[in-house]
């Protein structure tokens, strides 16, 4: 509730815990998906999700999501450095990320990470109202995932 009054001036995905539980709760009694949260006095700050899978004879980790409260870069970074150790104990061969805000893209630059650049998922939308059609054609407005249900049900 606390990450969705801090933003709720952007265009998401549904973040609630009852909604993440029942579309993640498949793959986390598989042990296909491990999350992460960040906590400070008894209250969660952030957490992040991430889920193995295979490409061909690769086996991978890609994240979900990750989310802060106050844009708390340090929360970011030990989110990020804990699902990047993850993923290795677990074997995988890289680590993906994507579907990511621009706030999000910069705290990624700290990892040097190796960066392609791959065509968008498009959204189609229209309005006929002006001040809708700035505010979504607006980038920063948008705080994409990839945890949007296609890649859960594979």
């Amino acid at each position: 509730k606390k990450y969705i009054k801090e933003n709720k001036n952007l265009i998401e995905l549904n973040r609630e815990s009852k909604w993440n539980n029942w579309l993640m709760h498949k793959k986390i009694t598989s042990k296909k998906i491990w999350v992460f949260k960040s906590v400070k006095n008894n209250k969660i700050i952030g957490y992040s999700a991430c889920l193995i899978d295979r490409k061909d004879k690769f086996k991978y980790a890609q994240l979900l999501d990750v989310l802060v409260l106050k844009n708390n870069d340090q929360v970011y970074k030990d989110l990020m450095i804990a699902n990047i150790k993850e993923a290795y104990k677990r074997n995988c061969e890289y680590f993906e990320y994507r579907n990511s805000s621009n706030v999000k893209q910069e705290i990624l630059k700290f990892f040097s990470s190796i960066r392609i650049k791959l065509k968008h998922n498009t959204f189609y939308y229209k309005s006929n109202n002006d001040k809708i059609k700035n505010f979504l054609n607006n980038k920063n407005n948008w705080n994409p995932s990839s945890l949007d249900g296609d890649i859960l049900t594979k």
